[in-house]
Order: C-alpha cells, then sequence, then structure tokens
C-alpha cells in the first residue's frame, strides 16, 4: 500500500474495443497502482457491437453507440472503485482515445451536482431531460464510407489534396472527421442542424469529466483536417474548414461556430473534475482534468519519446511514428503536431499488413521460435530475394488484397540491379525456401517504413527504435530493423521484468494519459521526456546494434530496388498478373 500522503493519477483510453484505466504512484511510477479494464463487446453487449464498434459492409460505414463510451466511463470506474482505488487521492486524470472519430452534440453534458441526483447512472444524466447526443452513433476510424467526401473535398480545396497535405498534415482520407460531418450533413441534415457542438472522441471524454465542452488538443485535432499545421498558435485552418462547407453543401462560415473556437496546447488544464463524479466515487473537487489526446500521440507520452526517436508497434497493423522538428507531409501517411511539444511534429506511418501476415508466413506448424531461426538463417539483403504480399487491403501503398509478389535482384550491381529488377507473380513455396520468404517479408515492412518515412519527414537514422506490440519480442525481427533503420533498437522493461518474460504488456497510451495528468497538475517545467525518465516512469533495454555493412547493403541496394519494386507491383495490380517485368 503506497503512503497515504502520495497522490495518484488517472489515464483512461478508449480504444476501439475496450476503456482501460491505469492509476499510476509517481513513487513507484514503473508500476501501475491499480488498473481496470471495459471490454465494449463483452462487457456492454446490449449495444450491439463486435470488437467495439457496429459495420455495415455494404456502405463500408462504422460506427460506435456514443453512449457506450459513457456507460463504460462508469463501469471502469465501478471496477476501479472494487479494486480499492482510492479516489479521493486522485489528483488529476487525462483521456487517450481512438483518432479521428467524432461526438455530436447537441446540448452540454451538464451532470448533476447534489449528491442525491449524481446518484443516478452517467448514461441517465445524458438522456434527461432530453438527450445530449444529437446523433446517437459516432462514426469512428475505421468507417470507410466516406470516399466520395474525401474526394469532393480535396477539389474544394484550392491546390487540390497536396496543398491540403501541406497545410493540415495529410490528404482527405476516410477515417477524418470532416469526411465524417460532410457524411452526416448530405445524409442527416436534420440531425447536422441539431448539432451544436462537433468534437472529436478524446475531447467528448473530456466534457464528459467536466460537465462540460472542452477543447481538442493539438495532436488530435490533426486528426480531423481542420489543423492549421503551421500555426505556433494553434487554430483552425479557415481553407479547410471552407472545403469542408463546400463538400457538403453548407453555408460559408457556419462550421466553425460547431466547433471549439480553437484548439489547445496539449498541456493544457480543461478544468475540475464535474462534481457528479466527486458524490459519485469520492474524487476531491480540486482533482484536475487536463485536455485528452488521441492514442498515438499518447502513447508517445507513455513511451517518454525524445526527438529523434521512431517508435515502431507491431501489432495487427504496424505503425511507426516519430518526434521532429520538421516534417514533409505527402500525400501518403499523416503528420500531427506533437502532444509533447508545441513546436514538434508526429509523422505517422501505418501499414495494414501486420501480424496476420507474419502468422500466415510463419505458418499453422511453425512456432514463432522457427520464426526467429528462418531470420538468423538468411543474410542481410536476403541475397536480393524482395517480396510484397497483402493479405489484407493495404494503406500504404493502396494495394488490394490477395497480392503475392516476388521479386528477384539478379545482379551485384547496384545501377544495373535497378535495370535488370526481374518482378514474378511467385507463391511462397515456389521461392527457393521458406526462411527467404520469412526474411523477405521482415525486410518488406523494415524497407517500407525506412521508404516512406524519409520522405515524410520521420527522423532517420533515428537516434532510437523504440520497438513495441507483440512482434518486439521477436530477436530476429529486432535486428533486421536495426539494420534497415541504421540504428539501435529498444523495448520496454515493466518493473523487475522485460516484455520477453511475457509480462503482461503496458496500455502506453492510458499510461501516457496519466503521466500527462502528472505533468500538468504539477506544473512541471523540465522537458517531458526529461521528467518521464526523471521519476523513473519508463525503462528501456538496448536489445539490437545495426551491422554497418548491413545499413550500407539497405541503403545503397534494398532500397532503390524496393521502391522500384513498389512500383512495378502498384502497376501490375492495377493491369492484372503478369510473369515479369
Amino acid at each position: 500500500m503506497v503512503a497515504e500522503s502520495n497522490g495518484l493519477y488517472l489515464g483512461l483510453d478508449l480504444s476501439t474495443q475496450s476503456l482501460d484505466a491505469v492509476v499510476i504512484d509517481l513513487d513507484d511510477a514503473l508500476e501501475s497502482a491499480f488498473e481496470a479494464s471495459v471490454n465494449f463487446e463483452t462487457d456492454l453487449p446490449h449495444y450491439g457491437t463486435k470488437s467495439g464498434f457496429i459495420y455495415d459492409p455494404e456502405s463500408k460505414r462504422a460506427v460506435a453507440p456514443t453512449l457506450m463510451f459513457a456507460e463504460a466511463l462508469e463501469l471502469v470506474l465501478e471496477r476501479l472503485r472494487s479494486a480499492k482505488c482510492l479516489f479521493e487521492r486522485i489528483r488529476a486524470v487525462s483521456v487517450s482515445a481512438q483518432q479521428h472519430g467524432s461526438v455530436y452534440w447537441q446540448r452540454p453534458p451538464h451532470l448533476p451536482d447534489t449528491e442525491k441526483d449524481s446518484q443516478k447512472s452517467l448514461v441517465a444524466c445524458l438522456q434527461e431531460p432530453t438527450t445530449a447526443f444529437a446523433v446517437p452513433f459516432s462514426p469512428i476510424w475505421a468507417d470507410a464510407s466516406t470516399t466520395a467526401a474525401c474526394r469532393a473535398i480535396e477539389a474544394a480545396y484550392p491546390g487540390g489534396a497536396r496543398q491540403l497535405a501541406r497545410d493540415t498534415g495529410s490528404r482527405a482520407y476516410e477515417r477524418y472527421t470532416a469526411a465524417q460531418v460532410v457524411n452526416l450533413a448530405l445524409h442527416q441534415p436534420a440531425a447536422y442542424r441539431q448539432t451544436q457542438r462537433i468534437q472529436v472522441i478524446s475531447a467528448g471524454m473530456v466534457s464528459i469529466l467536466c460537465g462540460n465542452w472542452c477543447a481538442e488538443d493539438v495532436a488530435d485535432a490533426s486528426g480531423t483536417l481542420w489543423l492549421q499545421l503551421g500555426a505556433l498558435r494553434p487554430r483552425w485552418a479557415p481553407k479547410a474548414l471552407a472545403a469542408t462547407e463546400q463538400a457538403a453543401g453548407l453555408e460559408s462560415g457556419t462550421l466553425h461556430g460547431k466547433l471549439a473556437e480553437s484548439p489547445v496546447l496539449s498541456f493544457t488544464a480543461a478544468g475540475p473534475i464535474a462534481p457528479y463524479f466527486c458524490h459519485r466515487f469520492g474524487f476531491r473537487p480540486e482533482c484536475l482534468v487536463v485536455t485528452g489526446t488521441g492514442d498515438n500521440p499518447s502513447s508517445a507520452a507513455g513511451l517518454a519519446m525524445r526527438l529523434g526517436d521512431v517508435c515502431i508497434s507491431l501489432g495487427t497493423s504496424d505503425t511507426a511514428f516519430g518526434r521532429t522538428s520538421s516534417c514533409e507531409p505527402q500525400l501518403f501517411g499523416h503528420v500531427f503536431r506533437s502532444s509533447l511539444d508545441p513546436l514538434a511534429y508526429m509523422p505517422i506511418l501505418v501499414f495494414s499488413n501486420g501480424s496476420l501476415t507474419r502468422e500466415r508466413i510463419r505458418g499453422p506448424d511453425r512456432s514463432w521460435e522457427d520464426f526467429d531461426a528462418s531470420l538468423e538463417r538468411t543474410p542481410a539483403g536476403n541475397q536480393g530475394l524482395l517480396a510484397l504480399l497483402t493479405f489484407v487491403d493495404e494503406i500504404l501503398p493502396r494495394l488490394p488484397a490477395g497480392l503475392m509478389y516476388f521479386a528477384q535482384i539478379e545482379t551485384e550491381s547496384t545501377s544495373s540491379a535497378l535495370a535488370e529488377l526481374k518482378l514474378a507473380l511467385l507463391r511462397p513455396e515456389d521461392v527457393a525456401s521458406h526462411d527467404a520468404v520469412v526474411r523477405a517479408v521482415v525486410e518488406q515492412r523494415a524497407l517500407a517504413i525506412r521508404y516512406y518515412g524519409e520522405r515524410i519527414g520521420l527522423p532517420f537514422p533515428p537516434q532510437r527504435v523504440l520497438l513495441t506490440g507483440g512482434a518486439s519480442q521477436s530477436r530476429g525481427i529486432r535486428k533486421v530493423i536495426a539494420d534497415v533503420l541504421g540504428a539501435p533498437v529498444y523495448v520496454l522493461e515493466r518493473g523487475k521484468a522485460s516484455l520477453d518474460a511475457h509480462v503482461t504488456p503496458w496500455n502506453t497510451a492510458a499510461r501516457g494519459a496519466a503521466l500527462r495528468a502528472a505533468y500538468v497538475q504539477r506544473g512541471e517545467q523540465q522537458e517531458f521526456a526529461d521528467w518521464a525518465s526523471s521519476i523513473h516512469a519508463v525503462r528501456y533495454r538496448r536489445v539490437a546494434e545495426p551491422n554497418p555493412d548491413a545499413f550500407q547493403l539497405y541503403t545503397s541496394v534494398m532500397l532503390p530496388a524496393y521502391a522500384r519494386f513498389e512500383a512495378l507491383v502498384d502497376a501490375q495490380s492495377r493491369t492484372g498478373p503478369v510473369s515479369s517485368a
């Protein structure tokens, strides 16, 4: 039991499938004092979600019931109470949430402020005397029904998609908030007219905690398509708002009135917690609510990322993001403002084919130890064999599912290799060995991260590569990433045991929210990563070193060959398979 005088800090992470809560005590910040979780599908089955959302395959629309988020908040706090969490010692709370999704309010979330009325459920409070939400369902990041809206926004934007990306950090992608709003205005005009405030999900959750509307932070606002990326003082981008209005057929200048006046910096206090939560759970009135942010920016806080770091998360999808002082927005990927530094940026790349692809290539009869052994038996560069496999639709590059392309560099000369690159459509068993296929798939991901990352502004070579996700336990994958990116690889350790020992992985987004809450409430002035390190909130272990000769091989031969190979695959996927190119 921690000492009575110590304060606690609560971080909430509302992901696609669950709401996780982590409470930390700064005197033992490497471990969680309390944890609780609510799974939307299994714990709240009456909302009818699968994997946390409702999906219509015909329209490709993906939504989550907005009231489900509120009920999950109430339930996760109940579970913390059952775990004997001392709410009166929680000094501050903050939120991380899935990015891009939107919440539509028709009134502020005013909650009861008396002890008697605060015994009502949170869901009941948000429905009395009228529902707080103009739209009962929140479109989420998985919503792919907005392609036409995206193209309309880009067509309306002066300079088109490329200039839109330069100004806001991204072209119009289906999951972005702006496209969701266009669809709402076009297909549910009455609901849009009733909407008084549009928020991203993290701001919606913070608004519930405060009992009044709160602003988005710059990092999560970057996922709306409306943030003026380069403005030192956060503000919405007038041309992006105007393009959204034009695409939706709205009166010019009206959209801004449904948003917060402007986004705020990430280290901003939103206000005290609402009296409802004091009466219901025992929070103290002075408990501070800190502005929320998106899950990736919050993970950057949980990882205590420094300038020059690149984090690679290897999971169902693979994600690479960094912290950098400059960026080059492109027609691929995204650039957000950093949640850790008002002058920094967070370039981010997302690849759909992650763990599923690696599992399919490993095969049902082989273990992950066998997978590592395959990587150790094959040389860096794989003797010139490249692969580009898609078991699901790929985001980066945009390719359909079902592609299994291999290419062989047939000469040692760099210039000749590019000129004589052969492209053949083969099945994995047609390649020389299973080991070679395994290495080709791992190198495919590492080369793609470097190819796209260098162009969008990820620091290369990085100071450190922070590797997270299930595949971060693979010795062979660690080594390939170190060699391709030319930087040492680190993994997180939890307490006295590392993730290699199969300790339950941290929710870095929830921990990031808790650490951000502590940083703001305490008025810390030290650089965030330095402060987090000083309280021993994170601990890394260096697990792989780059080989200079391998790095040179990847730089001079494999990377340019991969770029050529990807362009050929893209062309062939549009026109149909051929045996060679």
